[in-house]
């Protein structure tokens, strides 16, 4: 598995621009032309970080991050950090929040990791107070759970 350094801007636009979704291939090769599979969401971070996205949201197949087996609904970059550190945040969950942690330090102002089986749970997540799975934002000073899209904002 190899590591994400940087996103190809010229590429990523390139497959943008061709409605080739850039999520579907997690590839990665080095200037000796050797190619890599790299881990899906870590580039996700990576591309959001490119693009300068307000928010990331993973699709998973758990309703979120879960702390012994309990559902995290929201917590800041420094308590995932924490998590991950005490073992509390582990496996494949770990991989995930370490992406979670790329995607803030790289401008992201907050991610959200949700249920993809889950019948409108972005919907759920993003218009309604609780949500329905993890927040992560940067810091708690922004403001949780609330779309940047305001439907009666004049």
């Amino acid at each position: 598995m190899g590591e994400l350094l940087e996103v190809n801007h010229a590429l990523l636009d390139l497959l943008l621009d061709s409605r080739i979704s850039a999520g579907d291939l997690p590839r990665g090769s080095r200037a000796d032309g050797q190619s890599y599979n790299l881990n899906a969401d870590t580039v996700a971070a990576g591309i959001a970080a490119a693009v300068r996205a307000e928010k990331l949201i993973y699709l998973s197949d758990v309703p979120g991050i879960l702390e012994n087996g309990e559902l995290l609904s929201e917590l800041t970059a420094a308590e995932l950090r924490e998590k991950i550190r005490s073992g509390a945040v582990k496996g494949g969950m770990a991989v995930k929040s370490e992406s979670i942690l790329r995607a803030l330090s790289g401008g992201i102002k907050a991610v959200h990791v949700l249920d993809g089986r889950t019948p409108h749970s972005i919907i759920a997540e993003l218009f309604t107070d609780k949500g329905v799975g993890t927040f992560a934002p940067r810091s708690r000073g922004w403001r949780a759970r609330e779309s940047a899209w305001h439907p009666c904002a004049e």
